[in-house]
């Protein structure tokens, strides 16, 4: 059970998820639960994060890595063509049966890309200016509208700024966590790959700064909380002066 949030920033990417597997036999028993991180940087610039089985998602990251050239040395739609075609291929020669999808992030001639490997298909899509944010896993039908939300409410007319984006894919995260119903489990990881002076760094996010986020979450979350009375004030008709 995952939940995957991207988010192709202005000055950015964001991927984060939360951090439970689910562990189960072989007739589909679910067993135990228990906190893993599902984001590899792979030479200090790919971000890679996964859904599905545990394996599939260490044979991807290891293709990716076998094969990270192609992200400088290709365009990007035959960098990602070159990791699906590699993945699949390696997934078929055991005869993998499971599904698997991931997003990845990566840097190319001086932009920033966000392409998702469908599940089950690992057929790529870019994110773009018009359609800049997405998630995977079984809880996508909880962090997709909400995401929507977060969309319309602040950043209608495009990307958002990195800082921004990160924000929103941590309320998201949240959210699905504290709603879904079951398997999807905090804490929230975040991810980020950035352009700095020195060249493209791509890291996860320290406790420190991960905090910094989930209080602006909790602010927001507040300020929510507390609009009903502000709306009732700023709704009461005026009460006219007749002591004088």
């Amino acid at each position: 059970m995952t939940v995957l949030v991207g988010i192709l920033c202005q000055d950015g990417v964001v991927i984060g998820t939360d951090s439970s597997a689910t562990f189960g036999s072989a007739g589909g028993c679910k067993t135990v639960e228990q906190p893993v991180r599902k984001i590899e940087i792979v030479g200090g610039q790919i971000i890679v994060a996964g859904t599905g089985e545990v394996g599939l998602g260490q044979r991807f990251v290891q293709v990716v890595a076998q094969h990270k050239k192609v992200f400088t040395d290709k365009t990007p739609i035959e960098a990602a063509k070159t990791i699906c075609i590699e993945a699949r291929a390696d997934f078929i020669s055991t005869n993998a049966s499971g599904a698997y999808g991931a997003l990845v992030a990566f840097p190319h001639l001086g932009k920033l890309y966000l392409v998702e490997f469908g599940e089950g298909t690992l057929q790529p899509e870019f994110k773009t200016e018009a359609m800049w944010y997405g998630s995977m896993g079984s809880g996508q039908a909880i962090a997709d509208p909400f995401l929507g939300l977060m969309r319309r409410a602040y950043c209608p007319a495009g990307p958002p700024l990195l800082r921004t984006g990160k924000f929103i894919a941590a309320w998201t995260l949240r959210h699905t966590c504290d709603v879904n119903p079951g398997g999807i489990k905090e804490p929230v990881v975040l991810s980020a790959l950035t352009n700095t002076p020195t060249g493209y760094v791509s890291e996860i996010l320290s406790p420190e700064n991960m905090a910094e986020h989930n209080g602006m979450v909790e602010e927001a979350e507040g300020y929510m909380a507390a609009f009903p009375e502000w709306f009732d004030k700023k709704a009461a008709p005026e009460v006219p002066d007749v002591s004088a």
